[in-house]
């Protein structure tokens, strides 16, 4: 532990800067990780390792013969995949290579993107959103802030289907389908070994609970009449009579389609007791 400077002491040292160092430049590394919301100082070491390599090795490129074809087709190749990691922004001059920094791998991070997408408001809460599993990239969910994304993959960028972010987006865009997000639901829970079941609101008259289970072909669902002793439908639905409970025996049970002839899967009904 260091003691307290002195008063002459801390006069005489008034300028010095004790926390930034020349040979470390700590400083503008502090500046970086703050700025791109980085969790682990190694990323920015190995970001700052490549693109020393990079730079490198166009130096080295460089140096041969301009009309010569190693040169040529070396220099292609390089510059083709800088491009297309987002790294630089044209394709076309070697010079660009002595650019790459630390701060372009940074800048090519998911949270990154998401911000510049509209996304999220902050990196600090893109990073957040990606933690807890609501981002995906193509069709694979990704859950680490560092992953790097390639220009062709910016547009791929977006929401899990089961996110509810993603609700709460379509349902202020008024483009919200409950269909589409029971069947993902259903999509998930069956990747996880979860029983095929998901609820659908508002499809019975006099508020039975009842749930769908995805099977194969069926009628309509407005061919389904069902009464307390018997059933007009597919086989099987004769049986979901007995299940119904005694003190609705005298009600007459009436499935509601409001209007659509046919759902995007053909449910079987199945009455809870």
């Amino acid at each position: 532990m260091v003691r307290k400077l002195k008063y002459h002491e801390q006069k005489l040292l008034r300028k010095v800067d004790f926390l930034s160092w020349q040979v470390d430049n700590n400083l503008h590394e502090v500046k970086i990780l703050k700025r791109y919301c980085i969790q682990r100082r190694s990323d920015y070491t190995v970001y700052n390792k490549l693109s020393r390599d990079i730079r490198e090795l166009g130096r080295k490129i460089k140096e041969v013969e301009p009309d010569h074809p190693f040169r040529i087709e070396q220099s292609a190749v390089l510059l083709e995949k800088l491009y297309m990691m987002g790294l630089i922004s044209t394709k076309w001059d070697l010079s660009q290579t002595q650019k790459v920094t630390a701060s372009c791998f940074c800048r090519r991070r998911l949270p990154v993107i998401m911000v510049r997408n509209k996304m999220s408001q902050t990196i600090s809460m893109a990073t957040k959103l990606i933690e807890q599993g609501h981002v995906r990239v193509g069709v694979e969910v990704v859950k680490d802030p560092a992953f790097l994304v390639t220009r062709n993959l910016e547009d791929f960028v977006t929401w899990v289907d089961t996110s509810a972010i993603k609700k709460h987006v379509l349902e202020y865009n008024n483009e919200r389908d409950d269909f589409d997000i029971v069947l993902a639901a259903n999509t998930a829970k069956e990747s996880e070994g979860v029983t095929k079941k998901a609820f659908l609101p508002k499809i019975c008259k006099y508020n039975l609970i009842l749930f769908v289970t995805l099977s194969g072909a069926g009628p309509p669902l407005s061919q389904l009449n069902l009464m307390p002793k018997s059933a007009s439908g597919p086989p099987g639905l004769c049986d979901a009579v007995k299940t119904i409970p005694p003190c609705v025996l005298y009600f007459r049970i009436i499935v509601d389609t409001a209007g659509v002839e046919r759902m995007p899967f053909c449910p079987t009904i199945n009455f809870l007791t």
